[in-house]
């Protein structure tokens, strides 16, 4: 095995021709661990002698193999007004460069138009709906690595609540996989200061008011 993305095997055959029919038996019983479906572009030399040959099956040899790959936080996230909330994103299985982009935005529902929170790339990305909330700081988007970033929100409000895309703009030879994921937020009304002693004050009337029944 000459790295941790190829598979190495020596083959014992009298002829090149022999080597074909083991090497659809390896394609279909050893895992290559990459998604999608493959398409082998599978070479073999000499090896220890002419009646050796090594069969090299790499990731990197096949065609439609590597595809991006762009997940984020679990969910659907519940928060209460005021509350802080993070949503990390990232991507993997990627070509170009290690340090990728990240565009967030979001919509009301799952399919709504979108509305542009924050961007790595572009400083005036977003929509004017955030952009005061980007400047003051209470909307930031952090780089964790070079393929990972986190979306903060310091006090999220009521009309935050929807659905969260991470998108990351293409930089890959050829389009393959997935290049954006996305999360429901669910925002809660917080309680007013008063609620939790008004509801202490009844279930203490309905004590006395039940207590004569208990005697």
């Amino acid at each position: 095995m000459r790295d941790d993305s190829a598979h190495c095997v020596r083959i014992r055959a009298q002829k090149v021709r022999k080597v074909r029919p083991l090497l659809d038996w390896v394609l279909r019983h050893v895992m290559m661990n990459v998604p999608g479906p493959c398409f082998p572009q599978v070479t073999t030399s000499p090896a220890c002698g002419e009646s050796w040959y090594l069969l090299y099956v790499s990731k990197q040899s096949y065609s439609g193999c590597s595809a991006r790959v762009v997940t984020v936080s679990p969910g659907p996230l519940i928060r209460v007004e005021g509350q802080p909330v993070s949503i990390r994103c990232d991507v993997n299985d990627y070509g170009g460069p290690s340090e990728q982009d990240f565009d967030w935005e979001m919509s009301r529902e799952v399919t709504g138009p979108k509305i542009r929170i924050i961007s790595t790339f572009e400083s005036g990305f977003s929509d004017s709906l955030f952009s005061r909330r980007v400047a003051s700081g209470d909307i930031s988007v952090v780089r964790l690595q070079d393929n990972e970033a986190e979306l903060k929100i310091g006090e999220v409000k009521l009309t935050d609540a929807g659905f969260y895309l991470c998108r990351t703009p293409s930089t890959d030879p050829t389009t393959s996989g997935n290049y954006n994921a996305q999360v429901q937020l669910r925002v809660g009304l917080n309680s007013k200061p008063g609620f939790s002693q008004d509801l202490q004050f009844c279930t203490f009337c309905l004590v006395v008011l039940l207590s004569p029944r208990w005697l």
